[in-house]
């Protein structure tokens, strides 16, 4: 029976322990480093998305006779991607009457 003491202390060592390291780890982590992990994440991400839909809208472009978005158009963020079709867009006419 002079195990559970033991099994107690060990328990109680532990656990002082890892509250220690969390305390220590979360004043290391700043709010800046945060944001810029997750910035860089998302940079990564949309960078991702261009590249798989700039194949599909340079055909597009191509189909509707647009010249400055053929071949050599390479998007990187998705203003640059979605630049032609509020360009498109906005050169409509509305025709009411």
């Amino acid at each position: 029976m002079k195990a559970i003491p033991i099994i107690s202390v060990l328990a109680i060592i532990v656990s002082l322990c890892a509250g220690f390291y969390v305390f220590h780890v979360s004043t290391q982590t700043s709010e800046a480093r945060i944001n810029a992990i997750v910035d860089a994440r998302l940079t990564a991400r949309e960078l991702k998305f261009v590249q798989a839909y700039a194949p599909k809208f340079r055909e597009m472009f191509m189909a509707a006779d647009e010249p400055e978005h053929g071949v050599d158009w390479n998007p990187k963020t998705l203003e640059e991607l979605f630049a032609p079709i509020v360009k498109i867009v906005n050169g409509m006419t509305s025709d009411e009457k």
